[in-house]
């Protein structure tokens, strides 16, 4: 019992042994080059039966492969050993300085570049969202800037944003009947209503046109000594009158 034992952890720490060799880079190489040119006698030895061989070559099988592929007068036997350790020298020592390390040092400058690229383009754009920020902000100080001074200037003298109400009130359907107004003023003492020469009907300034003109500031509304209903030009309403007469209006 303790000798089956034995054997199976004698067994088990060669496999062990083995597997841990065969997965290094230098002996799982040199292996599979020695597999490369040994292959036939890895075949021969695995798969080819020792009665095919013996009705071949009249030799028993072990016989056959060490005269086969053991033949120290052959040269492909110094090659088939010799080529395995040269190829593992390549691979392992070589072909990393000749190949691997230059290939990685390329693949890195390739992502640095990528790297280096996107870095760019987003620098990029930032710089052009930080442009079109000032542009806008240098917009907004001009817009207000201009809206200050025009506060300023109607501050100072209303007239400019009268003249801007003028011509707002040129588009209204009361411009062409304003003219009843300054008559109302000129010629019947600010009264509302009033009777046309040569006729018995009572002419009135119509409701509208008095509601607009008061809401906007243009007359201001009061009353004579018999009670009736009259209206007098603000100094916006004088201003308008003025610029009716100069167009010929009135």
């Amino acid at each position: 019992m303790l000798n089956f034992s034995l054997k199976n952890e004698i067994v088990d720490s060669t496999e062990d042994v083995l597997h841990k060799r065969a997965s290094t880079p230098v002996y799982g190489t040199l292996l599979i080059s020695w597999a490369v040119f040994h292959w036939e006698f890895l075949y021969t030895a695995a798969f080819v039966s020792q009665e095919y061989i013996y009705n071949q070559t009249g030799l028993l099988k072990n016989d056959y492969l060490i005269k086969t592929f053991f033949d120290v007068g052959h040269l492909y036997f110094y090659v088939s050993w010799v080529m395995p350790f040269l190829i593992t020298w390549l691979v392992i020592w070589k072909l990393p300085d000749l190949v691997l390390l230059p290939a990685f040092e390329k693949e890195e400058e390739y992502r640095v570049k990528k790297i280096n690229t996107r870095l760019r383009l987003e620098k990029q754009v930032v710089t052009e969202e930080t442009k079109l920020v000032e542009q806008t902000t240098k917009k907004l100080e001009a817009e207000e800037k201009k809206a200050t001074r025009q506060k300023k200037v109607e501050q100072v003298s209303p007239q400019v944003l009268w003249e801007k109400e003028y011509k707002e009130f040129q588009a209204t359907q009361h411009y062409s009947t304003f003219r009843w107004l300054t008559e109302a003023v000129y010629q019947h003492g600010g009264l509302t209503e009033w009777y046309p020469p040569h006729s018995s009907s009572k002419f009135g300034i119509s409701q509208s046109l008095l509601a607009y003109a008061h809401s906007h500031e243009l007359i201001e509304l009061g009353k004579d000594k018999n009670n009736y209903q009259t209206i007098s030009f603000t100094e916006k309403g004088k201003f308008f009158v003025g610029k009716i007469s100069q167009e010929g209006k009135i």
